[in-house]
């Protein structure tokens, strides 16, 4: 004899079906999906499918003697324990053992690290193919202990004919595995179009110094409209502004300190912030940026603070950013001129 299906049973599965009709309905309205939270874990993404953690700490020299006598190895294991997983070093710092010798030992592993590393080419202008090999080989072998960074720059602006370096980083990068991404540090946008005009892939990474007194609209646009992630160093900018009246009046609507603001800011432009600290007081201050958003109306006016080349100040180098026109950048990294070069 037949099964004969239930009234019952078929008013549920009508049930059923409406309802998914509905849910289905709902998601098609819903519209685009709410972008997920900034956290310590939030990444940026890197062209060839690599993510950077978006928030990194600054492994300078000082830290040998200013971490509470624990050195750059304290500094960095404390900058573990509340969430980085970023830790910027180079050639030049002298803290390439230090971060190595951390990341091997901390018991994370090593495919959550991320290591940052330079080339020492400021005192060195022009350095060859075999040379800048040779140099990232000696960071990895005798100082950091890795198979690998994570990220190599480029660390002086191009003072000499340095595209030879250029081609060696990703070298290094796509036939020997010895870095996953590679950029450059202290570049403008002249010098970024040359690279491009002689015809090279453009770096992954430029690291340069941004801040509200020194927002570098121009060369943030540049990179972000060519798929190049941009790092901040000196992100808390002139430590004489944190007193700025302006600063403040935002930073308590909010209950933050300005550090933590300032910080912020670069977080929701999309800029990694390679913060550099003293003490685990303050590191755990600069990492505390994730339970508040700066309005947009906040956005809008820190981003103004620094609008004008009169209001602009370096707590770094600032004779690197003298203008440059594309074609004297060709010349300096060392490129034949190219026809239709401006």
């Amino acid at each position: 004899m037949p099964h004969r299906r239930r009234p019952h049973c078929i008013a549920c599965g009508a049930l059923c079906l409406a309802a998914i009709l509905f849910l289905c309905l709902m998601g098609l309205n819903a519209g685009p999906e709410t972008p997920p939270l900034l956290s310590v874990a939030s990444t940026i993404a890197l062209r060839h499918g690599v993510q950077m953690p978006q928030m990194g700490m600054g492994m300078g020299g000082r830290l040998k003697e200013e971490w509470h006598g624990g050195g750059a190895v304290a500094a960095a294991n404390d900058a573990i324990s509340v969430g980085i997983r970023h830790l910027d070093t180079a050639q030049v710092y002298g803290t390439e053992d230090d971060v190595g010798q951390v990341v091997r030992t901390c018991g994370v592993p090593r495919d959550a690290m991320w290591v940052t590393s330079k080339l020492n080419n400021w005192h060195v202008c022009t350095m060859s193919f075999n040379e800048t090999i040779a140099s990232l080989n000696t960071s990895l072998t005798q100082h950091l202990g890795l198979t690998h960074v994570d990220l190599f720059l480029l660390h002086a602006p191009p003072c000499g004919h340095v595209i030879e370096s250029w081609r060696a980083l990703l070298h290094a990068r796509d036939a020997l595995g010895l870095t996953r991404a590679v950029g450059v540090s202290n570049w403008n946008v002249a010098r970024l179009e040359a690279l491009s005009h002689a015809g090279y892939e453009l770096p992954q990474v430029v690291q340069v110094e941004v801040h509200p007194w020194l927002p570098q609209h121009g060369l943030v646009d540049y990179c972000h409209a060519h798929g190049i992630a941009v790092e901040a160093y000196g992100p808390l900018g002139p430590s004489a502004r944190w007193h700025d009246a302006r600063l403040g009046v935002i930073a308590d609507a909010h209950g933050k300190l300005p550090q933590q603001v300032l910080l912020r800011w670069l977080l929701q432009r999309g800029i990694v912030p390679i913060f550099g600290t003293h003490s685990p007081k303050h590191l755990r201050s600069d990492v505390d940026l994730y339970d508040f958003e700066l309005t947009a109306d906040d956005m809008r006016e820190i981003t103004q603070w620094g609008a004008n080349k009169s209001a602009r100040e370096y707590v770094f180098h600032s004779s690197q950013w003298a203008d440059d026109d594309v074609a004297s950048c060709l010349e300096r990294l060392g490129c034949a001129p190219l026809l239709g070069v401006p």
